[in-house]
């Protein structure tokens, strides 16, 4: 079993694009593009095994969770010229939660052979 901190560097960048201006419908169109960057703590939590092969050979998996909560950004709404009293702010999030498969092999160098 496996517990403990962690770490993570995180890049988060996010655009978004209403085109409804260019299609001709009536609506004015709106831009937004934003991003965050952060380095985040959180926990990581797994289970593993390691299964013993002959000749100093073994196979070895883990299965990790790890959580670095959320990060946020936002940006203003950049409208088209038709609407250019409006103003508002597009706010994203992301949750920063990962489920991590390890396997491996591992040879053990030395005397001891395993029959």
């Amino acid at each position: 079993m496996t517990d403990g901190l962690a770490w993570t560097r995180v890049e988060f960048d996010f655009a978004y694009i209403d085109d409804n201006a260019q299609a001709g419908s009536g609506l004015p169109g709106a831009r937004a593009q934003g991003s965050a960057r952060a380095t985040k703590t959180g926990w990581t939590l797994g289970v593993g095994g390691e299964y013993a092969l002959p000749r100093n050979w073994s196979l070895t998996g883990q299965y990790l969770v790890a959580d670095f909560g959320r990060i946020h950004a936002a940006a203003p709404l950049v409208p088209t010229p038709t609407l250019s009293e409006f103003s508002a702010v597009i706010d994203s999030s992301v949750d920063l939660r990962t489920n991590l498969i390890l396997v491996g092999a591992t040879y053990r160098f030395g005397d001891a052979v395993l029959p």
